[in-house]
């Protein structure tokens, strides 16, 4: 009978433990993500483009270097043989970066050169008549962002199969871009929503806007207690990750996205639900 007794103490004590130990690694793994996400907004909020009476519509390479911004994404790679690159998306009113690929081996001004001269060919227009300054932005605004649209680095990227590779493939594939917006871009302009402290601060930023944007203030202080902590469920063939989402000028979404663990690791957004609605009283 003491035996016995013993042994179940024993395997209680095991079993205490070992949720003691899933628990704690939980946390670690959800504290990593928070991180990761607080990092990644720090990182594409501090990053500016040129002052407009300088070189107009460029990112300020003081604030932004491509490879630093890549390795904040540590559990995402490119396969063997490519690279990433960016260009500046500028339309007149709007604007925003495109992150793309080439091959290494790739001479990518020489294919712009020769996809410009084409097009002029096919449409019987004389490049002779413009300037070499007007060649250069038609060059940019129709070959270069055809080739970075067709070459998007999200096609490409591979996230490692854990949670917080999915996590980081998600962002990747939502928010990868979200940054240096221009004028009429900032109408669509969002983010994660990653903590109770992120959510306050967004709280805060809106008192001070009350001139700007209209919303129902009990409710949106009403949420400042909400774990908004991302939820990341592992299953054979795909992950699950629901977090909450905010659209500056419509509202605040619970949003679940479905990744499949296998290339092409598609995202399907499953669930869209606004908990706040918020909209802007001016117009661009």
């Amino acid at each position: 009978m003491k035996i016995l007794k013993n042994r179940k103490k024993l395997i209680r004590e095991r079993v205490i433990m070992i949720l003691l130990f899933s628990f704690f690694a939980t946390s670690v793994i959800s504290q990593n993500n928070i991180d990761f996400l607080r990092t990644v907004k720090a990182y594409q909020d501090s990053v500016k483009l040129v002052a407009p009476w300088q070189t107009p519509n460029v990112i300020d390479t003081t604030t932004f270097n491509i490879n630093t911004y890549l390795r904040i994404f540590n559990k995402l790679k490119l396969p063997a043989g490519l690279k990433c690159q960016y260009a500046y998306e500028n339309n007149g009113t709007s604007g925003n970066p495109i992150l793309y690929v080439v091959k290494d081996s790739f001479d990518l001004e020489s294919y712009l050169e020769k996809e410009t001269r084409e097009y002029f060919k096919q449409i019987n227009f004389d490049i002779t008549k413009i300037t070499p300054e007007e060649t250069k932005l038609f060059k940019r605004v129709h070959s270069l962002y055809g080739f970075a649209y067709q070459n998007s680095v999200k096609k490409f990227i591979l996230p490692e199969d854990s949670e917080a590779g999915y996590l980081q493939y998600l962002y990747f594939n939502q928010f990868g871009e979200e940054f240096a917006l221009k004028w009429h871009s900032y109408a669509g302009q969002k983010s994660v929503i990653f903590s109770t402290d992120e959510l306050k601060r967004l709280y805060n930023s809106y008192l001070k806007r009350t001139d700007s944007f209209s919303y129902d203030k009990e409710k949106f202080k009403g949420l400042l207690n909400l774990n908004t902590s991302p939820i990341i469920e592992m299953k054979k063939s795909s992950c699950l990750i629901t977090w909450y989402e905010i659209i500056i000028h419509a509202g605040i979404y619970k949003k679940t996205y479905e990744i499949s663990r296998s290339a092409p690791y598609t995202v399907e957004q499953k669930e869209n639900i606004k908990i706040l609605e918020i909209n802007a009283d001016f117009i661009y």
